[in-house]
């Protein structure tokens, strides 16, 4: 019986092997990266960007902010934010693209984003600009940034 079920056994191994190395529907990974980038954004707008940036981390995150060195991995993350986070103010923004390496495995999102705040004399501001999150997707299968950076300044087109 054994010898029956050794043959039967390793074919659905190598088919399980063959599938999984097989590429993903790019619509359905550019969806997926769509939406939890959308999510990432929801987080911050809800609980703060402090709190969405440490949930959407990889352990290895890196943060590239204009005048420093690269911020690298999820403790620097959390000393950055944790150091900057004065309130405030309000992150958010759109992804306008996705893109996904074949193998679902990584990808990316850019669009614009939006800082809104209060001036000194209590009227609403608000500033834009750019910016690009590179995607890895986790052991458990959610998506997590290990990549994120931005270009202030977003002028309206003519």
């Amino acid at each position: 019986m054994k010898r029956k079920l050794f043959p039967l056994a390793a074919a659905i191994f190598f088919l399980l092997m063959i599938m999984s190395c097989t590429n993903q529907d790019p619509a359905a990974i550019r969806s997926e990266l769509l939406h939890a980038d959308r999510d990432f954004s929801r987080l911050s707008e809800e609980m703060g960007m402090m709190a969405a940036f440490l949930e959407f981390a990889d352990s290895s995150a890196v943060l590239l902010r204009p005048n420093r060195y690269p911020v690298e991995g999820i403790h620097a993350v959390r000393e950055l934010l944790s150091a900057s986070h004065g309130g405030g103010f309000t992150l958010t923004w759109e992804p306008l693209q996705a893109h996904a390496a074949s193998s679902g495995d990584m990808g990316y999102t850019y669009g614009i984003y939006s800082v809104r705040y209060s001036l000194p004399d209590g009227a609403p501001a608000e500033d834009r600009g750019t910016y690009v999150t590179i995607w890895k997707r986790d052991p458990s299968g959610k998506w997590k940034y290990v990549l994120d950076t931005g270009n202030e300044g977003l002028i309206t087109p003519y």
